[in-house]
């Protein structure tokens, strides 16, 4: 039951609630991205202003190693500014990393005050959910919402739905053991079953992979410690393998949904040593080439490429055009992360800011082995979360997608006051509230500023109305996209090139190795007979794409005309 103490608590808590029920189900084409960026503007907004409420009633703050570590932690993240090529994304970053640290550490601390339980969470997670599948079969049977990989769900990409169902599933099985309500403890069941048909039908490997095995290593752990097997714990994994092969032998009528299916098929009926390993390999190979391109980024940029910048400096490192490139690294597509979260950590913060969110993983890690050791029934669910989490970020860009980052805000907090329930608590450092109300007030100001910037900037593509336009760049001058549409509309609506050259390199200011941007920059210099300037951009181009084609075409006809 919740305790309701004053009007502060109240406004909180039903922030949250809010949240956790608007959060999996928005989408909207208001902006460019119409799962992902409605999602983080919620997020970041929320959660800005429960940051804004807990400091400005915070008297004191208290350190544990914990928080300590996470203290330096943003504190690199704030010295990763000066390498950054975008700063405001560079300000996001650090923005949302302090609001969802923070947002831990209100369900930690409500938690730890009785004001809200575990039960209560695990009952908001349920009603999530249940909303979430309601609107998933409206969207698959009703209205064809929902058909595509990156529309598969309200959450979105199909990826990060399977991110969600990490931390979902076990908190719902967990639900059903400790609920008293034979209502709610039946429903959580029957979603839970509902939930994992979906992950099937995702087909997310790091997500099956992840909780089959975080459940086998607990039952194992459980069989070391009671000396017997534990049943409730693998009741997951058995329900996964039976869903799996139902949906292999099941037909499907949505087209993307039978792809994966097929490709299912294809790797559990290959009995060939040779074939299974060509297999493999196609699976991994788009994996390795990118784990292999990041670390080159981080051994050439050992103090990181600036907190938020990944994607912005990445392409020089995407051996483009070769068979070890990065995926989706050309004209048309930007790749964003490197689907490794120490990866991300590390390319941006450098060896030491990798080094230390290494070390809070550690630190987590072991609270989960803690409570495991010294626990109860509800800390096993905890850890199948956590390890299923934990697994899939090794291999997706699981705490980078909004719903997720959201509700794993619910695991960790969980999970830090288990163990501090069951161990000493030790406070390292106490000090008085560091952070002033103007500065506070500041972050949710940004991300407001951001968004608008965004939803403008969206309405001139969907209107082409060049006053959305100008809207988007004087709220956010740093909007590379906005940037980038400002220079084409003046080259195509205008037909003034030196303009659009104007906005280009403004916009490779801030995004130094986009493929496109050279392309358009290179061929408005040629259109105005610029033709050094046009050779030296494709030069530019051409050390970090040497095969591009249009670019060598351009290059030629250049040279040629030079000769006349």
């Amino acid at each position: 039951m919740l305790k309701i103490l004053n009007s502060k608590n109240y406004f909180l808590i039903t922030l949250v609630i809010t949240t956790s029920l608007l959060l999996p189900l928005i989408h909207t084409n208001l902006f460019r991205y119409t799962f992902d960026t409605p999602k983080f503007a919620l997020y970041d907004i929320v959660s800005s202003l429960i940051t804004l409420y807990y400091f400005y009633y915070k008297k004191e703050l208290h350190f544990s190693l914990l928080s300590l570590l996470n203290f330096i932690l943003l504190v690199f993240i704030l010295l990763s500014f000066f390498q950054a090529s975008n700063i405001i994304y560079s300000f996001q970053f650090i923005f949302r990393f302090l609001n969802t640290i923070i947002l831990i550490a209100f369900i930690y601390d409500f938690l730890h005050k009785k004001i809200i339980t575990i039960q209560c969470l695990a009952n908001l997670i349920l009603l999530s959910a249940f909303l979430f599948s309601l609107y998933y079969l409206y969207g698959i049977y009703v209205t064809p919402i929902f058909t595509s990989i990156t529309s598969f769900s309200s959450i979105g990409h199909i990826n990060y739905t399977a991110h969600v169902l990490n931390i979902w599933i076990p908190f719902l099985l967990l639900n059903f053991f400790i609920q008293s309500n034979k209502l709610f403890k039946y429903s959580s069941l029957i979603i839970m079953f509902f939930l994992i048909d979906i992950l099937i039908v995702s087909g997310s490997r790091g997500s099956i992979l992840g909780l089959i095995l975080s459940e086998i290593i607990i039952v194992l752990f459980l069989f070391i410690k009671h000396k017997k097997i534990q049943l409730y714990p693998i009741i997951t994994t058995s329900l996964i393998l039976l869903f799996f092969i139902h949906k292999i032998f099941s037909p499907t009528d949505i087209q993307f949904v039978t792809e994966k299916i097929e490709r299912l098929k294809t790797i559990t009926t290959q009995t060939t040593v040779d074939t299974s390993k060509n297999i493999l390999n196609n699976i991994s190979s788009n994996r390795v080439n990118i784990y292999n391109n990041t670390i080159d980024m981080i051994v050439d940029n050992p103090w990181g490429v600036g907190a938020g910048n990944y994607e912005y400096i990445h392409p020089l490192y995407a051996k483009v055009g070769t068979p070890f490139a990065t995926n989706y690294v050309n004209e048309t597509e930007i790749f964003t992360n490197p689907h490794n979260i120490i990866l991300k950590f590390t390319s941006e913060l450098g060896w030491i800011g990798g080094l230390l969110f290494i070390f809070i993983l550690i630190i987590l890690t072991r609270m989960v082995i803690i409570i495991l050791l010294k626990g109860e029934q509800l800390d096993y669910f905890i850890a199948i979360a956590f390890g299923a989490t934990f697994f899939h970020a090794m291999l997706s860009a699981v705490f980078l997608t909004p719903t997720n980052l959201f509700f794993s805000t619910f695991l960790f907090g969980v999970l830090i006051y288990r163990y501090h329930t069951l161990t000493s608590y030790k406070t390292l450092l106490t000090l008085n509230r560091l952070c002033c109300k103007s500065f506070l007030i500041f972050i949710p100001l940004f991300f407001t500023l951001f968004y608008m910037s965004e939803y403008y900037n969206n309405q001139f593509t969907t209107q082409r109305n060049f006053a959305y336009l100008k809207k988007a760049l004087m709220l956010n001058p740093y909007n590379e996209s906005a940037l980038l549409k400002r220079a084409i509309f003046e080259a195509y609506a205008n037909h003034n090139y030196p303009l659009a050259i104007h906005y280009l390199d403004n916009f490779l200011k801030l995004y130094p190795y986009n493929i496109n941007g050279y392309i358009r920059k290179a061929t408005f210099e040629y259109q105005l007979k610029h033709y050094e300037e046009a050779l030296e951009t494709i030069d530019k181009l051409l050390i970090f794409d040497k095969t591009n084609k249009k670019m060598l075409d351009l290059k030629k006809r250049i040279l040629a005309i030079k000769k006349k």
